[in-house]
């Protein structure tokens, strides 16, 4: 199940390699580590991991939360053609030993959105419909200036 995946595996994609941004429709930014389309039996999936220092472990705050940042992230999705969306919230947790040789221990809690053949997109497992996307989109944007290019779905 792609849910149970999105905790568990690693599949190959193209990461980004500087830190990136994104603003909510509030006003606050997210720091985002990746953008990246993943492959999966379900479908393709256009999957946002950005670090919080949230409590992981709330998972009806974490729900809440990729609620909040689903507006903002939506018209990439939508663009991108793809009709699965996932928001990972990513914690570093410690960091053993120096920059070289550390162990650095990440907790990640993510969360689905599938949009329906009536073009409507909700998070699995609930029946509420999610917010609409933000009418003007703003780029997600590293800390060099560029903005992040989403990789389109692969049409079969």
């Amino acid at each position: 199940m792609l849910a149970a995946s999105l905790l568990a595996c690693s599949p190959s994609s193209t990461r980004t390699t500087a830190p990136w941004t994104l603003s909510l429709p509030s006003g606050e930014h997210i720091a985002v580590d990746t953008v990246r389309a993943e492959h999966y039996a379900d479908g393709d999936v256009l999957h946002l991991f950005y670090e919080t220092d949230r409590d992981i472990h709330d998972t009806v705050a974490m729900r809440a939360r990729a609620r909040v940042i689903w507006p903002a992230f939506a018209p990439f999705a939508i663009t991108g053609g793809y009709d699965i969306g996932a928001i990972t919230a990513v914690r570093p947790q410690f960091r053993i030993g120096g920059a070289m040789l550390g162990i650095r221990r990440t907790l990640k809690w993510g969360v689905v959105a599938r949009r329906d053949t009536s073009g409507i997109w909700r998070l699995d497992g609930d029946t509420a419909a999610l917010a609409p996307p933000v009418a003007e989109p703003q780029p997600i944007v590293g800390t060099n200036g560029d903005t992040l290019r989403v990789t389109p779905r692969r049409r079969s």
